[in-house]
């Protein structure tokens, strides 16, 4: 990965964390985002190698990030990380360009 940042996007702060810790720990430079707005917002603001979307967050969900992402920065890979997945919501991601589910 050329661009060794990673952005977290999850609305349990747990899984935040311990991902984070992770990722740390392989020197990776990790940013977090609570919501689907948020990663946005961080998306505009800055340039990530890797994006970790949830799927299932409050107000703009994984989904419609995911559907965003080409139009802000379109160079990111979005990895879909859900304790709720199915075959139609990877289908569905992986047709918005999600490199893995």
């Amino acid at each position: 990965m050329a661009d060794r940042s990673v952005l977290i996007v999850d609305d349990e702060i747990y899984i935040r964390a311990t991902l984070s810790f992770a990722l740390e720990k392989m020197n990776l430079a990790v940013d977090n985002a609570a919501s689907g707005a948020e990663a946005l917002n961080k998306l505009v603001e800055k340039s990530y190698g890797l994006m970790l979307l949830d799927l299932r967050m409050p107000g703009i969900d994984g989904m419609e990030v995911l559907r965003r992402v080409p139009e802000i920065r379109p160079e990111v890979k979005v990895v879909i990380i859900t304790a709720y997945g199915s075959v139609e919501a990877a289908v569905e991601a992986m047709k918005l360009g999600a490199v893995d589910f």
